[in-house]
């Protein structure tokens, strides 16, 4: 696991990827977020595959405060 320190943080870009179609003409797609630091580092997070009706939910939570050691 990765941590990253509010402050660190640059910018959050979220973006959807088709990953493919499947029988039926439905298409699947994954979600993702990446986060960019300001030490030039970047941390994707990705979402399970999901169909075009199905909802799904991601959650990102940026602590204001360090973790204690």
């Amino acid at each position: 696991m990765e941590f990253i320190d509010y402050d660190d943080i640059e910018t959050v870009k979220a973006g959807v990827q088709e990953a493919g179609m499947i029988m039926g003409g439905d298409y699947l797609f994954k979600f993702y977020l990446v986060i960019f630091t300001k030490d030039d580092r970047a941390v994707r997070l990705d979402s399970d595959l999901f169909f075009n009706g199905q909802h799904f939910l991601m959650t990102l939570r940026i602590l204001h405060e360090k973790a204690p050691k």
